[in-house]
């Protein structure tokens, strides 16, 4: 019974798992990205203090985060559909 509804999954075709391996590639990639810009956002702070385009940089690494997660979710819901 389990197998048959796997077999009906929407990740079960070639576009699927496409879908999959994209939504991980770029998962890592968004997390990444999100980080490497909160840490270049905390230096400047740092050495040199508040300026006016660090909110713009908060944005940017804000959404790259919030990208991330909801790629994240697909995974999950990817993994939990296809677990036996």
């Amino acid at each position: 019974m389990e197998s048959q509804r796997r077999a009906h999954s929407p990740w079960a075709s070639s576009w699927g798992e496409f879908a999959y391996r994209a939504a991980a590639f770029l998962r890592v990639v968004a997390l990444l990205a999100g980080v490497v810009i909160t840490g270049l956002v905390l230096v400047h702070l740092v050495r040199d203090g508040w300026a006016p385009y660090l909110l713009q940089a908060c944005g940017e690494a804000f959404v790259f985060l919030t990208v991330g997660i909801l790629l994240q979710l697909v995974v999950l819901v990817h993994n939990r559909a296809a677990r036996p």
